[in-house]
């Protein structure tokens, strides 16, 4: 038995959950940033602002070619906007993760049931892996958006195929979100079209043409860097980039092909236990011919296996299978409750208190606070680096969070002859370390006679040394 709604109703309710996801994901953005990836990103996007440059990113000072430009673009508008700052570097992510918990509600509504549509938005926002990465400043949750854009555009157009077009463009913004990443549509899609209810695609000419929309929204930025670095750009970002991720860890980041599995159970608790059963009642119901069910398993698997086959191996890459899971899930769920209105109510009562107790009991789920001891120090020897124009870090690795925050470029001395090299051509030097390589650092610049000031012992974790060499 389903529960009636009027159409004021349903309304009401689809924009209570909206609300909902909105409190969820845009509290407690405006706290400390993590060091790399999201200090990067959002470092990126200011030196963008102040080079007045779309085309070309930057990083201390230096071309940045690692990723596409599409989020750093947004990015840099709202701090045209609204200042450069942390909740600033983080709202691009945050309102698509908001955008994909409206798009599940939606497809989910629409194409299934109401239940699962208001289900599969709750589970997302009572996931705790989600919400935290949705309010990073981070790539992860906009590619998982726009290719989720792009999958379901391609299944409406088996009615309408005109939104084959839709999601080739938006095919196009995944890739020009994170680059491979984005393929991810066109692979699942040429899956789907291999089964039965969906091989009447392949003769359809929008669908092919959708592949040439998807060329044209990335063409003029990838024309362009390559005109610009030439062969730097073609090899790192359109050959050994790709390459080294999938055949290699980088920097340590790997795993075995159960990584993902691990981090999901931990990670999305406690949803995490029913997600197993809903992909089993998916392919059941597959089985049974549920071209549904057929849509979601490829969405997943496709996004699942990829990423678990792959060598580097972070815990946030895996974002785009949230959306096809939650769906799965709140699917399985209002199948097996869809006869009893009081379970019905059950379920949705207990989803609802998921999320509450998640503000309670999971650590960053409101307060995205990732890096305060960073923040702290900054606050701490802002008065003294006025005099400095660039800072240095020996042997740690704060570099990315010290340059947003501070707004000073920065250089990472790896060793004593880096710390050498820069004593015998400056009089005066700022040098932040931690507890692990003060002492090396104390020791050295006794033996080489050279005088220092530390300021700042309130704060454990990091050494700051001050340097005036004799007649600096």
């Amino acid at each position: 038995m389903r529960i009636a709604f009027t159409s004021t109703q349903k309304y009401i309710i689809f924009f209570l959950v909206i609300i909902l996801s909105a409190i969820v994901l845009f509290t407690g953005l405006n706290a400390s940033l993590r060091d790399w990836d999201e200090s990067v990103y959002a470092q990126v996007a200011k030196e963008s602002l102040d080079h007045s440059d779309w085309y070309n990113l930057y990083w201390n000072e230096k071309p940045f070619i690692d990723k596409p430009p599409l989020i750093f673009w947004l990015t840099r508008q709202v701090y045209k906007m609204s200042g450069v700052g942390e909740w600033q570097a983080r709202i691009a992510s945050a309102v698509l993760g908001l955008m994909s918990v409206a798009l599940v509600m939606l497809f989910g509504w629409h194409f299934i049931s109401m239940g699962t549509g208001v289900l599969a938005a709750l589970i997302m926002l009572g996931t705790p892996h989600f919400v935290k990465i949705s309010k990073m400043g981070q790539l992860d949750v906009p590619v998982g958006f726009f290719i989720a854009v792009s999958l379901v555009s391609f299944y409406i157009g088996k009615k309408n195929p005109l939104c084959f077009l839709l999601s080739g463009f938006f095919t196009g913004l995944a890739i020009l979100t994170k680059w491979s990443v984005g393929f991810l549509s066109p692979i699942a899609q040429v899956m789907l079209v291999l089964l039965p209810g969906y091989r009447l695609i392949i003769k359809n000419k929008l669908w092919w043409l959708s592949f040439l929309v998807t060329l044209l929204v990335c063409a003029p930025w990838i024309i362009q860097q390559y005109l610009q670095y030439g062969d730097i750009f073609a090899a790192h970002f359109l050959g050994s980039k790709i390459l080294e991720s999938v055949n290699s860890e980088i920097a340590g980041h790997g795993g075995s092909v159960f990584y993902y599995v691990t981090k999901i159970l931990r990670e999305s608790r406690p949803w995490c236990f029913i997600f197993p059963i809903s992909i089993a009642f998916g392919i059941v119901q597959s089985l049974k011919n549920n071209r549904m069910a057929d849509f979601l398993l490829v969405w997943f698997f496709v996004v699942f296996i990829v990423f678990s086959l792959a060598k580097t191996k972070l815990h946030w890459y895996i974002q785009p299978v949230y959306p096809p899971l939650a769906l799965l899930t709140a699917m399985g769920i209002m199948h097996f409750v869809k006869k009893y209105k009081k379970l019905q109510i059950a379920v949705f009562a207990l989803a609802l208190i998921i999320i509450p107790a998640h503000t309670v009991f999971t650590r960053n789920y409101i307060k995205l606070d990732l890096n305060p001891e960073m923040k702290t120090l900054v606050e701490s020897i802002k008065a003294d680096l006025v005099k400095y124009d660039r800072l240095y870090v020996f042997r740690i690795t704060c570099t990315p969070s010290l340059l947003f925050y501070t707004g000073k470029p920065v250089t990472l001395l790896h060793n004593q002859d880096d710390l050498k090299q820069v004593l015998d051509v400056s009089d005066t030097v700022f040098i932040v370390t931690d507890s692990s390589n003060s002492s090396i650092m104390r020791e050295y610049l006794a033996v080489i006679g050279v005088p220092w000031i530390y300021n700042i012992d309130q704060i454990e974790q990091f050494f700051v040394f001050s340097i005036h060499k004799q007649g600096g």
